[in-house]
């Protein structure tokens, strides 16, 4: 049995105190307000959630919970300690670390820490932005740092269903570059069958940031088009109950991987038809909009990108708008072409500067129609390879990546898809993202 110390018991470390002594461990939580202890004494829940309660009586009554206003007192025989206090925002808008800063320093300042001979791990599940742990807690630790590993465990507890999130994850995710603390984090989860997702520290404080943003993202779309729908008399419940029927799109981890801008014959005009036609009814979708804004800043960032590279001979692998297709509609890449010609070289062309591509998919008829012959073939991957002092790279090739694999002359490459990221070590390679 692992005695594990909770500081801070509002809503995160209340239920991490409750389901972990549900779990078999002897826990003891701090909190510096004494109605919240008295609570959590008489086998009651400091804060309201579904079935708290009994795990905090039950708990209670066989002695896996103790609570504390102490700090050093719980910190005493602990070999795990839990970090659960608030970061809320400042006035700017940005975390508020104070509470933080408080709770380490009083961990690292701990004579109880001083007489432990064993190692101690800290858990830090409350919310903290990428760089907080290196830039501010990390130091306060600076004399003492032997006694301690680390670890981020950002958590996923939706109020009203906490427990059961707790219980029941999706998986575990921990942040950490200390085996000790994987042991023993997996060790004290043992008896919940999820699967565990490692990562460094800084990909485990974004990871919380992101999920926020993308349940925020979510339900301001679903409001926007309920609106919309509620103009055209449409039952929105309906239709966004469709949309999560679909698990292989809608649903899913497709069109999710950061990259290039979107283009195509669908999402553009699908788009400002839904946001032209709200105007028209008197509503303006902002997050609609933005979306759209958004898409054509991704474009304008490649443009820049490849201007400041200042190479006249640029190459572009893939043009449709996507791969695995001969469609040039809305194509993103197309565009860029375009603006590059217009915004910055249009003196060097007769200096030699040229704009390639290669693309077996695409017909040339066509390529000539939309583009008016800014574009010039190559009719192979050694030739595009030859030919080009700046790579585009908007399709993935394993015949390409081989190719760049094997030439010791370093290539200068923008990488639109992440796929050849394993170049970056022996190419001048840069991505978008």
């Amino acid at each position: 049995m692992v005695k594990i110390a909770i500081i801070g018991l509002g809503y995160v470390g209340s239920v991490t105190l409750g389901c972990l002594s549900k779990l078999g461990h002897s826990v003891i939580g701090v909190d510096i307000k004494g109605e919240k202890i008295s609570h959590i004494k008489q086998g009651k829940a400091p804060i309201y959630e579904k079935n708290l309660d009994s795990l905090i009586s039950e708990g209670i009554n066989n002695g896996n919970i103790d609570v504390t206003t102490d700090i050093n007192e719980a910190l005493e025989d602990s070999n795990v300690i839990m970090v659960c206090v608030r970061t809320p925002a400042d006035y700017l808008g940005d975390i508020d670390t104070t509470f933080l800063e408080t709770v380490s320093k009083a961990i690292a300042q701990s004579k109880s820490i001083d007489d432990h001979t064993k190692k101690r791990i800290i858990i830090f599940r409350s919310t903290i932005f990428p760089g907080t742990f290196k830039k501010v807690i990390l130091p306060i630790f600076k004399d003492n740092l032997s006694s301690f590993d680390f670890g981020i465990q950002p958590e996923f507890m939706r109020e009203g269903n906490a427990v059961e999130d707790f219980m029941n994850p999706s998986r575990l995710i921990l942040g950490t570059d200390s085996t000790n603390v994987i042991t023993s984090m997996k060790d004290i989860y043992k008896n919940i069958n999820s699967e565990w997702i490692i990562l460094n520290i800084e990909e485990a404080e974004m990871v919380k940031y992101v999920e926020n943003a993308f349940h925020a993202l979510k339900i301001t779309f679903a409001n926007e088009i309920g609106i919309i729908a509620k103009m055209l008399n449409i039952d929105s419940y309906k239709i966004l109950d469709v949309l999560t029927k679909d698990k292989k799109l809608n649903l899913s981890n497709a069109y999710l991987t950061p990259g290039f801008a979107f283009g195509g014959s669908c999402l553009p005009k699908d788009l400002s038809t839904l946001i032209y036609r709200a105007g028209k009814m008197g509503f303006r979708p902002n997050l609609l909009n933005s979306i759209i804004i958004s898409n054509s800043e991704q474009v304008d960032r490649l443009v820049k990108m490849i201007l400041n590279k200042k190479l006249n001979h640029i190459g572009f692998f893939g043009l449709t708008f996507k791969e695995n297709t001969d469609d040039l509609r809305e194509s993103p890449i197309i565009k860029v072409g375009i603006e590059v010609i217009q915004r910055g070289y249009t003196p060097l062309l007769e200096k030699g500067f040229h704009l390639f591509y290669y693309d077996k998919k695409l017909k040339i008829s066509e390529l000539q129609y939309i583009t008016d012959g800014i574009f010039e073939r190559t009719n192979s991957i050694q030739e595009f390879i030859e030919k080009s002092d700046l790579m585009i790279m908007h399709t993935r090739s394993e015949q390409l990546l081989n190719h760049l694999k094997k030439i010791e002359t370093k290539r200068t490459i923008i990488d639109l898809t992440g796929y050849y990221k394993i170049l970056e070590d022996t190419h001048n390679y840069e991505s978008i993202v």
